[in-house]
């Protein structure tokens, strides 16, 4: 498994009691969120691991005939008004695709993210979280008109909900027996069938219906257009097979928009209804997976082909759009950078000329650069966590800027950083302010900044020099305002607007708090910026269906266009001399800075009257009774909601039983729990795990009464090993503080554990008798993060991972044994001067004092077969090369040297099959290593090298795996060559 998998746990055989302990960890990774994103819609990425608010907000609900709706202090009037829009958005949904779910839908309302977010999931329960941040506070990706961001949202997912909650057929009769069991039965389907399926499929579905219904235009829209007509007309269009999702550009706009107009193109070609059998025909398909076999059925005609046929069309529409663009003569331009993927926000330096900017890739971590435009040689200054405006002070020796980080582990907030080049030293200005898109005032003293709470935004003035900050009120309510920027004469500012539906600008006088609306039209008008000499505001406007600049003469109040391209125009910059103009021009690889000639002589005069768009209809909000309000409960969601039958074994032959798992729909209370019983024994067995993050710490109590077998103990005969069956009954508590940034993650664990060890089997007569008795004590662990993984990345890169734990059983505390135990991990990874080359280097050890015990000792040998993830009660360390636990005792080091190096990106599948080939890489290593009880030199360490071969996958559309194929060579005594085949990265 990749990261978050259990345990390397090799020593012992995968039957009984660790069959359990395997299930009972993907039940518990489900039902406490580590995997839930695997069975979200993906509109979102989980930063916390699942559902986790700020412990502080107290939670109601209010109840309609669909849907509980949940809301925090300071949301009602949003949650009354929510609960309208999901009625309606009900009544239109259902008849259009055919499915009501059996029970009310949970629509959780957060104001805890300054970015666009919202999600939906069909497990444990039907459940949408929103947050409230409008879309247009996000311009890039994704700018679209809509008349009211909730509907939008709220659209959006609950099309995912109808969608993923569709069961007939062979899987309604799974849920009837098992519940909402969401993995598959081997090879048969599970309850929740329309999970498996690509996410073109899901996330196409719910954008097509945003704009089928009328509640935005993104499906159709001019930056949908964009990205459809260069693919086309650069010969980068992806492949069917490819759009489940790469993580070359345009990455997952593929799903969302490239899937929209595919349904979009099925929908014209055989009626709209085949929309609703697609989803519904795979609904009761009794074996997962072969989504390709179900478009067949419905369509007559295979997706690939039919795939082929939309783009076939789209090139003939798009060769004659170029046509015409190139009679009326394209804008030339020269390319600053040629990276793609986002290349945004150029901001000229008043002193020296040089730009900043800020660059998005899957190759490295989102940061702002530097770049002369004469010599083009570019500088990285800071790491970035989101947003690309950028403002210079006047003397050009200090940038400003925004971006989000996790706030109190639970929230994701923007704030204000000041980065200053002469120290190159990035100052925070606030925190959990909620402020972005700054500019300086000419005195730079001051910023103009926006503030997002509740759903609203505010224009704000920020002192630097008091950090104090200003919400000018005065400006209007129900407003959405975006990358305001001040006048060189400091007197006015002007910004992108969005009110009711339309998009325009305007121009704020502060000291007389007046505001003027240049345009309030459907246009999108984005990112507008000022001539050094005032007279001109340049802008970034779809209105001529392709996304290009704009001049606005504040003198004449006539309208300008400035570029006919045949991409798309943004983030358009004059430089400090008005010489030139700077802006990120649009190619099928992305974006990329251009700098073109400032000659007005070469505008083109456009009308101002002239809407190019038909507004967004304005729809009734309707409800028949204003629904009362009531204080949340946990417990009416908590219930498990699905069980699955597991088998296992003990000392004495098999075990059957089942397994089940839950949490309440704000991730407080979380669960999982199975049972076993011995067919031959008639012994139960059973594990009890329960996670309350209600708080601050989170806490856990587990219960576990298993048999466990024990592997390579040891015997009084040389190279001689026995199997040992144990039971193992058991109580944890424990505490967790926790530290979640974007770029660190720190946690500390304090916990209590009762333990009691009886024996199963019989002990060979040679054979060192294990121990048995109640081992009681106290653990605390701790835990830091700082490596980065990126699109493009074979390995975590440019950080570390340490890990530090210390056990203490105590006679004092009950316990039957005093021992210590010590255990601590050092890994470290560097990025290398080629993308993606890592040395990885890895130090882990173990120390054990004071009572021996047999099942304790440490053990050294053979490949890992999982990521090596370490816990307090590690008792096996990977050493490549030597036999399974070939070195056992009280003390353990062990050391590794990898150099990984990528070979292919292959970003590929077959048809729509379900599995996707991502990339292959390989790396050499040296692993060093030893287990011992008295003295050792280095002379006694066993030292490996060999060489391993990498491929990342996707299986079943949603599942990131990573599968090695190794050679070891033993270089030592009892060394041996190993060949084998595991999952994940080794560390």
């Amino acid at each position: 498994m990749t990261d978050g998998g259990p345990p390397d746990d090799s020593s012992k055989n995968l039957v009984g009691s660790d069959l359990i302990k395997v299930i009972i960890k993907i039940i518990h990774l489900l039902t406490t969120g580590a995997l839930l994103g695997l069975f979200c819609s993906g509109c979102a990425i989980s930063l916390l691991g699942g559902p986790k608010f700020d412990p502080l907000l107290t939670w109601n609900v209010i109840q309609t005939p669909h849907f509980r709706v949940y809301f925090h202090q300071g949301e009602e009037k949003w949650a009354r008004k929510a609960a309208r829009i999901a009625e309606e958005v009900h009544s239109t949904l259902v008849p259009k695709l055919g499915w009501e779910p059996a029970e009310p839908t949970h629509l959780i309302l957060a104001d805890n993210d300054d970015s666009v977010s919202g999600s939906a999931t069909p497990y444990p329960n039907n459940t949408i979280y929103v947050a409230l941040t409008p879309a247009l506070a996000n311009a890039l990706p994704f700018p679209e008109r809509y008349d009211d961001w909730l509907r939008d949202v709220i659209t959006h997912e609950y099309v995912h909900i109808l969608q993923l909650d569709m069961n007939t057929g062979f899987p309604a009769l799974i849920r009837r027996i098992f519940g909402r069991q969401p993995v598959p039965f081997v090879i048969f389907n599970s309850a929740i069938p329309n999970i498996l399926q690509p996410d073109w499929l899901i996330e196409g579905l719910a954008t097509y219906e945003e704009t089928a219904t009328g509640v935005s235009d993104r499906r159709d829209n001019a930056y949908t257009e964009m990205l459809l007509r260069m693919a086309i007309l650069e010969n980068r269009f992806p492949t069917l097979d490819q759009a489940g999702g790469i993580d070359t550009w345009p990455d997952n706009q593929i799903q969302y928009l490239f899937g929209a107009r595919f349904y979009d193109y099925l929908a014209h070609r055989f009626g709209e209804n085949v929309l609703k059998d697609l989803s519904l025909g795979y609904s009761e398909r009794m074996v997962p997976f072969f989504v390709g076999t179900n478009g067949g059925q419905v369509l007559g005609q295979n997706y690939d082909s039919l795939w082929e046929d939309w783009k076939a069309e789209l090139t003939t529409r798009y060769e004659r759009q170029k046509n015409e663009l190139e009679k009326t003569g394209l804008t030339a331009s020269v390319p600053l950078t040629r990276q793609g993927d986002y290349v945004l926000g150029p901001r000229t330096n008043p002193k020296d000329g040089r730009v900043a900017y800020t660059r998005v890739n899957p190759d490295e971590y989102p940061s702002i650069h530097l770049i002369d435009p004469e010599t083009v040689k570019d500088l990285f200054l800071t790491d970035r966590n989101y947003g690309y405006t950028i403002s210079w002070s006047s003397d050009g020796e200090k940038i400003v800027f925004s971006q989000l980080e996790i706030y109190r582990n639970s929230s994701v907030y923007s704030d204000l950083y000041l980065y200053d080049l002469s120290s190159k030293k990035l100052q925070r200005l606030t925190k959990g302010a909620r402020l972005r898109d700054p500019d300086f005032h000419p005195d730079g003293n001051r910023l103009i900044c926006v503030e997002n709470r509740l759903g609203q935004n505010h224009l704000v003035l920020f002192d630097l020099t008091t950090g104090r900050s200003e919400i000018l009120g005065w400006a209007g309510e129900d407003l959405i305002w975006l990358h305001p920027r001040w006048s060189p004469d400091g007197k006015s500012v002007v910004a992108s607007v969005w009110r009711e539906g339309a998009q325009g600008l305007a121009l704020i006088d502060i000291d007389h708090r007046e505001i003027s609306n240049l345009f309030m039209d459907p246009d999108l008008d984005l990112t507008p910026t000022w001539s050094p000499d005032g007279n001109f505001l340049l802008f970034s406007s779809d209105r001529t269906g392709v996304y290009n600049l704009f001049a606005y003469s504040v003198k004449t109040s006539e309208l300008f266009q400035v570029t006919n391209v045949l991409g798309g125009a943004f983030t358009p910059e004059v430089t400090p001399n008005g010489r030139e103009i700077l802006f990120s021009g649009y190619s099928s690889r992305g974006f990329d800075l251009h700098r073109m000639p400032w000659e007005p002589t070469h505008w083109r005069k456009v009308e101002t009257a002239v809407q190019n768009h038909t507004p967004i209809p304005q729809t009734q909000q309707t409800i028949s009774s204003e629904p009362s309000a009531a204080a949340y409960s946990p417990w009416s969601t908590f219930r498990p909601r699905f069980w699955t039958p597991i088998f296992g074994a003990d000392e004495s032959g098999s075990q059957v039983g089942a397994a089940t798992g839950g949490m309440d729909v704000l991730g407080k209370d979380k669960f999982d729990a199975a049972a076993l019983y011995g067919t031959t024994t008639h012994r139960p067995a059973y594990s009890l795990q329960y996670v309350n993050d209600a708080f601050y710490p989170s806490y856990h109590v587990g219960i576990i009464d298993l048999a466990v077998k024990h592997s390579n103990l040891p015997t009084n005969q040389p190279n001689q090993t026995y199997s040992y069956w144990e039971r193992q009954q058991r109580l944890d508590l424990d505490a967790t503080l926790a530290r979640n940034l974007f770029q660190t993650s720190q946690s500390l664990t304090f916990g209590y554990q009762l333990e009691g060890l009886s024996s199963l089997t019989d002990i060979p007569t040679n054979a060192v008798s294990p121990d048995e008795g109640y081992m009681s004590g106290i653990r605390l662990v701790w835990q830091l993060n700082t490596a980065n993984e990126y699109g493009f990345s074979i390995s975590p890169e440019d950080g570390r991972r340490l890990q530090a734990s210390y056990q203490r059983f105590d006679h004092r505390l009950g316990s039957d044994f005093d021992q210590n135990r010590y255990i601590a991990s050092w890994h470290e990874y560097l990025g290398l001067f080629l993308p993606h080359h890592v040395l990885a280097a890895r130090l882990t050890g173990g120390l054990a004092t004071g009572d021996q015990m047999i099942q304790g000792e440490f053990q050294v040998g053979g490949p890992s077969v999982s990521e090596e993830i370490l816990d307090p009660e590690q008792i096996d360390f990977f050493l490549r090369g030597y036999p399974q636990g070939e070195l056992i005792g009280r003390k353990a080091a062990v050391g590794t040297l990898e150099y990984r190096f990528p070979l292919q990106n292959i970003e590929r599948g077959i048809y729509t099959w379900p599995f996707f080939f991502q990339r292959t890489h390989a790396d050499f290593f040296f692993d060093i290593g030893n287990a011992w009880d008295k003295d050792t030199t280095l002379s006694d360490f066993r030292r490996g090298v060999g060489v391993e071969v990498e491929m990342d996958m996707t299986l079943g559309y949603l599942l990131p795996v990573r599968f090695r194929l190794g050679f070891a060579k033993g270089l030592d005594q009892d060394g041996e060559n190993q060949t084998y085949f595991v999952v994940g990265n080794s560390f």
